[in-house]
């Protein structure tokens, strides 16, 4: 199964990164589920939309349990997924971390430690881009 990530940043996780990557850049995730109607994630056990939404304006399905209907993505409320909100106070660890990552990979000679830090730098600096366009960056990855 294709692991991906989607909200204000969208992707899918390269074969050696884990869903929680991005705790690497200074944010601990909350555990949750994603909201059809309006994308806001809810907390781990929620049942109601914290935006009030009724019904998946995809499947017209009363929460729950709608599918989620985002994109290409589908996932159920059922489903745990990891909830990550970055905001402007974030961007100077962000600096840092990418900054790191880019001196690591440029000592490193190991191909499989190369490929673990390019997709940790692409999704890095896809969070930091987003960061510096709206001073947050807000996103849903799926679980395993």
């Amino acid at each position: 199964m294709t692991r991906t990530y989607y909200g204000d940043i969208n992707g899918k996780f390269w074969d050696v990164q884990s869903s929680d990557d991005a705790t690497h850049f200074g944010v601990e995730p909350t555990l949750g589920y994603a909201w059809e109607c309006c994308g806001q994630g809810g907390a781990e056990g929620q049942t109601e939309c914290p935006n009030g939404c009724k019904d998946c304006v995809a499947c017209k399905t009363p929460y729950p349990p709608c599918l989620k209907h985002w994109g290409q993505h589908v996932m159920s409320l059922d489903e745990e997924a990891l909830i990550y909100r970055f905001t402007s106070t974030h961007t100077q660890t962000m600096t840092a971390v990418l900054a790191n990552l880019i001196a690591a990979l440029a000592t490193t000679a190991d191909d499989e430690k190369r490929e673990e830090l390019l997709a940790r730098i692409e999704l890095g600096s896809a969070i930091a881009e987003c960061l510096g366009r709206t001073g947050a960056c807000s996103f849903v990855a799926s679980c395993c």
